[in-house]
């Protein structure tokens, strides 16, 4: 009997994928032939991803047969599916289930360097700046946003500067967040100093009441601090740096110490 195939916390109206995987044991290719699932119980749509799947043992010794799980409305929901290896006639029936979840919202903060050094050359090929590169990559994350998410430009070289506050992604906003973007460019004069944003982006989070992840991020540096860290005493670049003692006043009595604030700065 394979082990049953699994899709946790499925948000509302999205759609996953998950394998059920199975090893062969053969010298020569297997076709496996994958059998709609049954809904047992719950709702939501279980679907196989293709009606049949040849595992190559010459290329690897598992065969990987893909379901996909659609939620609907909240709650638990399994099926089975049958799979047969039509060489062997074997069949096993695949267990599936899946819990749908409400699909959560998010609020994002994309945060573009202004500095000069975005001026330099990016590496990726003769002429394309670092702030060419960002423009090209920062406007895809506000594309793919539902609607129900929230997103901020905040820009920063030596000075903070919200470039557009806190929008929700719907078509509207969508547009506003890619003007912003837009928007961008590096300040000629301009140096790294990125701790004060931290600052805009904590107190943001904190009136708005959202909850920061304590994995956010990991370290960071600071001009006129060396490393600091959110937690206990960790080691970077052959240095260890004790947590709460090298974190900035400001940042600290902005709650800081409960998240890890993971940053580099160009060394200028």
């Amino acid at each position: 009997m394979p082990p049953p195939v699994t899709f946790p916390e499925v948000p509302e109206g999205l759609t996953f994928f998950a394998p059920a995987i199975f090893t062969m044991d053969s010298c020569e290719m297997l076709t496996f032939n994958v059998a709609n699932p049954v809904l047992a119980s719950g709702t939501g749509t279980f679907s196989r991803l293709e009606p049949s799947v040849i595992g190559d043992p010459h290329n690897e010794p598992v065969v990987r047969v893909w379901f996909t799980f659609t939620g609907t409305t909240l709650g638990a929901s399994t099926a089975h599916a049958d799979v047969t290896c039509v060489e062997t006639g074997e069949t096993w029936t695949v267990a599936l289930t899946a819990e749908i979840i409400e699909r959560p919202s998010a609020a994002v903060a994309l945060v573009l360097d202004r500095s000069k050094s975005m001026n330099e050359e990016s590496g990726i090929a003769p002429g394309i700046k670092r702030a060419d590169v960002l423009r090209f990559s920062a406007p895809p994350c506000i594309t793919v946003l539902d609607d129900e998410h929230a997103a901020m430009v905040l820009g920063f070289d030596h000075d903070p500067i919200v470039m557009r506050g806190l929008t929700p992604s719907d078509a509207a906003g969508r547009i506003q967040l890619s003007a912003a973007i837009s928007a961008y460019m590096p300040n000629p004069n301009g140096w790294t100093a990125i701790e004060l944003l931290l600052v805009v982006n904590l107190k943001t989070a904190k009136a708005l009441g959202l909850t920061i992840p304590p994995s956010l991020v990991s370290w960071a540096q600071v001009p006129g601090a060396a490393h600091f860290y959110s937690s206990e005493s960790q080691t970077r670049d052959g240095r260890t740096v004790a947590g709460r003692s090298k974190l900035p006043l400001d940042l600290w009595n902005e709650g800081a110490d409960v998240v890890e604030v993971t940053f580099a700065r160009d060394h200028q």
